[in-house]
């Protein structure tokens, strides 16, 4: 779809040419040597580190250049998802674009407006030849989604500027100055498995649950998949005999799942498993009335060939069940110091089954968020216990602190008076549950002046992402009033 009769109509033409190359956490190369085209093409200065992040530099206008230098910061990434009924290929197809009810969309996949509205919105500014500013420089950094690897690579030495405008926030009107720092945990559990001739093989499959982004939505009590599937079958193996043969779910640590599946041995009858889950549905399905769309959770059941399957025995089973049930997820604690905020969480976003020779590992992903390093590290502490009780073997797979409050921020409040006189009204200031890359700049050098703003997205991180057109809009305008009445030194 052609986005350029929206207004501002670079942005979107750089939003539709991106959404064309692959992008995906992990497989940045091809944007990245985009941008690296994109800044030659323009005479602009460009750095490309061997994480593919990439550092652009521009001049200041005629009369800018006293003034600080600014940065302004995103990530080339998104998280690539979509709906079990559609088939994508991320790494050769362009996201399907529409526009519906004043938002831009994406047909059964995610957007990726997250964070490629930054990468537009800069580079529209870079192509400029009539919007003034201060020397700027342009931070995209990779693989922000997943482990924050590119701004944790990332040499902050190689920046000139003091001030860092992070445009990877999702509600305009609001001014980010605070955000959780991740950990993201493995556990592998790994058990003896069997193989015999066996009958009565079930396949069971939830889906339809709303899911969301592990941080930005964790409070709205959302059912995770893994969570809901497991209560599910753990509730059933006290009632019937059950032997696991697999169970999955989920895709991405910073998603809440929203689908899982299992399979399963019972000498019950397929009405008799079918009914019990049913009723176990319901039940379970009823501590989400508030959160869920409890009409649009499906739980199909059917019967299986014999494929040569590996079990697990019944007791093992259970035990199983009983790790995944007792595995914490979801809201841990809520701030006393910021209305509103969670401060501690843990999402159990990853369950794979994987085959081994005789045996079968069980893997698992958490990520675990908090604004207050002290927490983050106890809750990372105590699942690396937790799997350890359980005779499973857990790891931390990365670390990225928080980004603390500052009390004093030239950038705040310069932002804050541009926003006011714009809109007539106060921005919000906030703290975001989310991860930031600013508590990583933050942490490698104390002395930059950071806060975070962006456009209204809705459901990031799920193939239901939006961007508002209209947010888009008064973004694109209130970064080029903050330019071109800028005049921090």
């Amino acid at each position: 779809m052609n986005l350029e009769n929206y207004y501002p109509e670079r942005v979107f033409h750089y939003f539709t040419e991106i959404s064309k190359i692959p992008r995906c956490s992990g497989n940045e190369k091809a944007i990245s040597d985009y941008l690296v085209d994109f800044a030659k093409k323009h005479n602009l200065f460009v750095y490309q580190d061997e994480s593919n992040n990439i550092l652009i530099r521009k001049k200041a206008s005629e009369g800018y250049e006293k003034y600080e230098s600014i940065c302004l910061q995103g990530h080339m990434d998104m998280v690539c998802d979509k709906n079990k009924d559609v088939e994508f290929d991320f790494c050769n197809s362009p996201i399907n674009i529409y526009v519906e009810d004043g938002y831009i969309k994406a047909r059964g996949t995610t957007l990726g407006a997250d964070n490629g509205i930054s990468v537009a919105i800069c580079l529209s500014i870079l192509e400029s030849d009539t919007i003034k500013h201060p020397a700027l420089e342009i931070l995209l950094t990779t693989d922000e989604e997943v482990s924050m690897s590119g701004a944790e690579n990332f040499d902050v030495n190689k920046l000139e500027s003091k001030i860092l405008v992070n445009i990877d926030s999702e509600e305009y009107g609001s001014i980010y100055v605070s955000s959780a720092g991740c950990s993201a945990v493995s556990s592998s559990y790994v058990i003896t498995s069997n193989k015999s001739d066996i009958s009565n093989i079930y396949e069971v499959e939830l889906t339809g649950l709303l899911g969301g982004h592990s941080g930005a939505d964790i409070h709205e009590n959302t059912a995770n998949a893994n969570n809901f599937l497991a209560n599910l079958l753990f509730k059933l193996s006290y009632m019937k005999e059950l032997k696991l043969i697999s169970i999955n779910g989920g895709s991405k640590n910073n998603t809440i799942p929203r689908e899982a599946s299992a399979k399963f041995v019972s000498e019950a009858s397929f009405s008799e498993i079918k009914k019990a889950l049913d009723l176990f549905k319901d039940s379970i399905a009823f501590r989400y009335v508030e959160s869920e769309k409890l009409e649009n959770i499906k739980l199909e059941v059917r019967e299986i060939k014999n494929e040569n399957y590996s079990y697990l025995s019944t007791k093992d089973t259970k035990d199983l069940l009983a790790y995944i049930v007792n595995h914490p997820t979801g809201v841990i604690r809520k701030s006393n110091e910021i209305e509103g905020l969670i401060q501690t969480s843990t999402n159990l976003g990853i369950l794979e089954t994987r085959e081994l020779e005789d045996k079968k590992e069980f893997y698992f992903n958490s990520l675990v968020r908090s604004s207050k390093t002290e927490e983050q590290r106890y809750v990372v502490d105590y699942l690396l216990d937790y799997a350890k009780n359980n005779k499973a073997k857990g790891e931390i797979l990365d670390f990225a602190a928080p980004w603390e409050y500052k009390e004093e921020s030239k950038v705040r409040e310069y932002f804050k008076k541009v926003f006011f006189e714009q809109n007539g009204y106060e921005p919000r200031i906030l703290a975001i549950h989310a991860g930031l890359e600013c508590g990583i700049f933050a942490e490698k050098n104390a002395d930059l002046d950071i806060i975070s703003i962006g456009p209204d997205i809705k459901n990031p991180h799920t193939p239901d992402e939006k961007m508002s057109l209209e947010a888009v809009k008064n973004t694109w305008e209130y970064l080029i009033k903050i330019l071109e009445g800028y005049k921090i030194d």
